[in-house]
């Protein structure tokens, strides 16, 4: 991950599972918060990835919010890279 916290991350050992897992269940939180109250698919995705701090996460909720806006699984996009 990016920033302050990822950067200690990476120098502890463990914490960078424990910082991506967190990362994840933001995402997914916020996710079910957006489209509970609303928010289409396609949208709440790139709000979720983008609130979450993870790059990587970010960039597999994009390719997942594209798989939506063409009508496809966007399941598949969220797979780690």
């Amino acid at each position: 991950g990016s920033g302050p916290i990822g950067r200690i991350a990476g120098i502890l050992p463990g914490l960078r599972g424990f910082v991506r897992d967190c990362r994840s269940s933001l995402f997914a939180d916020l996710l079910a918060l957006l489209v509970e109250n609303g928010v289409p698919l396609d949208r709440a995705l790139d709000l979720a990835g983008e609130s979450s701090g993870d790059r990587r996460l970010a960039r597999a909720a994009g390719r997942a919010a594209e798989a939506a806006r063409r009508g496809d699984p966007p399941a598949a996009a969220l797979a780690p890279e």
